[in-house]
């Protein structure tokens, strides 16, 4: 609106630079100062000398005038040139960001091939006895325990069960002893239970139990005390 509004003060400038001065002059040139006084009582002589005054002042005003319209042309150009480049720059960012969503809209589509990935199957990797767990990892793998230990730990390595809520459930002779929660965090979770065996000599084991109560392994150890240690 303001290049507009400028546009057009400027328009009206050149048009009034562009009357021949002699058009201007006409009145003095032609008509003279008369005396005498005209039809509503003003000085003729006066007022050719205020015409002529007013005339010499528009003169000036034009000479003045004329580097400074040629300056708000430029200007105005110059101002023209920089909206294009804006415009030009703002719709290119427009339809950048546009081929950028459809995109994103068209890889998120379930039937495109680009999207598929392969889940991790849900599974148990390791499930084991072990008389000690380092760094996340078992220190050893044992299927009978006949020495005196005061700690027994079962590992599991689970893939593929994220946020599932699962359970190591601990018996000793067919009766519970224990529950330990489990949470994976991630497509593959170590995490290992342990229970205290003090001389609870016989049978143990642990069942993986998932949200449903369903039991997706189950595995035994024998305690067996040995006198001759």
């Amino acid at each position: 609106m303001m290049v507009a509004n400028i546009r057009i003060i400027i328009m009206g400038m050149n048009l009034f630079r562009r009357i021949p001065v002699f058009l201007l002059l006409r009145e003095v040139i032609v008509g003279g100062c008369r005396s005498g006084v005209d039809m509503f009582g003003f000085n003729k002589k006066f007022l050719c000398a205020f015409k002529c005054m007013s005339i010499a002042y528009g003169i000036v005003a034009i000479l003045l005038y004329q580097p400074v319209l040629a300056q708000d042309d430029a200007y105005v150009e110059a101002l023209k040139q920089k909206v294009e480049k804006v415009n030009a720059s703002v719709n290119a960012t427009i339809k950048s960001l546009a081929d950028a969503l459809e995109s994103d809209q068209d890889e998120a589509k379930p039937g495109n091939k680009n999207n598929t990935k392969n889940p991790v199957e849900p599974e148990i990797a390791r499930a084991i006895f072990t008389t000690g767990v380092r760094d996340h990892e078992p220190v050893n793998e044992i299927n009978e325990l006949k020495k005196p230990r005061k700690l027994l730990f079962f590992f599991t390595e689970l893939m593929g069960m994220t946020n599932r809520q699962l359970e190591h459930r601990w018996y000793y002779e067919n009766e519970p002893v224990g529950v330990e929660l489990i949470q994976p965090k991630s497509p593959r979770w170590r995490v290992a239970s342990r229970v205290l065996l003090e001389d609870r000599f016989g049978m143990w084991a642990v069942e993986v139990v998932d949200e449903n109560g369903e039991v997706l392994l189950r595995k035994e150890i024998i305690y067996e005390h040995d006198k001759s240690v």
